[in-house]
């Protein structure tokens, strides 16, 4: 009788390891099209940089013309009190406040896309990992196979819990671990908050 195909061998052979960890730096250079986005990226942000600053030396620039004219007519320095006055009745000068925010907040959602594509390519292959094993979980339970265990690249998953805390990280442990208030005196050697006496 013919065995019965392996639903995880696909996943297997392109992952042997198990489940990877994100994809480091050296990993990401040797990726052509991600350096051609993050290259892009790069270009985006100092363009978008670069307009922030262009709006707030003229928002700036009028604003210390503002200062001279007023000075001027007034025989003495204008106080900061009485042009901020002047300024915010000024269209001209709201304009180019509304136009330093604007460009602040186009900045923000570039540097945002450069932090998902990051993100992105950092996850890749675990997302197609887990792509893979769902596909492969799904077969499994079609041919009524039993469905394998999470099987990790040495790296235990989140959601379980180590055996012993030697085989826990240190990450996992902070997780786990909440110290006490006791815990954290002797920790640091100052009383984190006074003891109550028993009434």
């Amino acid at each position: 009788m013919a065995q019965p195909q392996n639903p995880y061998a696909a996943l297997d052979e392109r992952f042997p390891q198990g489940r990877p960890g994100i994809a480091d730096v050296a990993e990401r250079a040797k990726d052509e099209q991600y350096q051609a986005k993050i290259s892009a990226a790069g270009k985006n942000l100092l363009a978008a940089q670069q307009r922030v600053e262009v709006a707030r030396q003229e928002a700036e620039h009028y604003q210390e013309e503002m200062r001279r004219n007023l000075s001027q007519r007034m025989g003495r320095p204008v106080p900061d009190v009485l042009l901020q006055r002047e300024l915010e009745k000024n269209e001209h000068y709201l304009k180019l406040v509304a136009a330093v925010k604007a460009a602040e907040q186009a900045l923000e959602a570039t540097r945002a896309e450069n932090k998902a594509l990051i993100r992105e390519r950092m996850r890749a292959p675990q997302e197609a990992y887990d792509e893979m094993k769902a596909q492969a979980d799904a077969a499994a339970r079609a041919a009524g196979v039993a469905v394998r265990e999470e099987k990790t690249a040495g790296v235990p998953p989140i959601v379980e819990a180590p055996s012993s805390a030697k085989s826990a990280s240190p990450v996992e442990k902070e997780k786990r671990v909440v110290p006490t208030v006791e815990a954290l005196a002797q920790e640091t050697g100052r009383p984190v908050a006074p003891k109550q006496e028993a009434k």
